[in-house]
């Protein structure tokens, strides 16, 4: 949830020369889901990155037997039939680099603060806590921003 997992995939498929890449959203159709879900399944030597895999039903990731060979997938929490190649994680460090670097103005203790109180609120999840920076007139005292 917001903490680099499909950019993290992203930087990997670059370094690979053909690959399927399958992105599934929670709010697709149940038919978009299980087409999706089909490429776990095909006989393939290419290496499949599907993003989005929690918005599957959990009994396509059961059978791993059956599973494609070369799998790399974005999950929210570990299934047994999958090995953990690396968990991503909120680093409120990253985020106070990202908010400096933006607002080119060093943060405050309160605004440290803020930041780490929003990333307990959204379960560390980067793009929310960034939004709500960006739409709070609060915060570091910037005002709300529009378009």
């Amino acid at each position: 949830m917001g903490t680099g997992k499909t950019v993290l995939m992203e930087d990997i498929a670059k370094d690979v020369r053909e690959y399927d890449w399958v992105k599934i959203h929670d709010n697709d159709t149940r038919s978009q889901k299980l087409r999706a879900a089909r490429h776990l399944f095909r006989r393939s030597k290419r290496p499949l990155f599907l993003d989005g895999t929690e918005a599957l039903p959990r009994w396509c990731l059961n059978w791993k037997t059956l599973l494609r060979p070369k799998i790399i997938v974005t999950l929210h929490s570990p299934r047994p039939s999958l090995s953990i190649l690396y968990r991503t994680r909120f680093d409120a460090e990253i985020v106070f680099a990202m908010v400096e670097r933006l607002t080119h103005e060093t943060l405050s203790t309160t605004d440290r603060n803020r930041i780490l109180k929003l990333g307990e609120e959204h379960e560390g999840n980067v793009r929310s806590i960034l939004r709500e920076m960006y739409h709070s007139p609060s915060l570091m005292g910037t005002g709300s921003h529009s378009h």
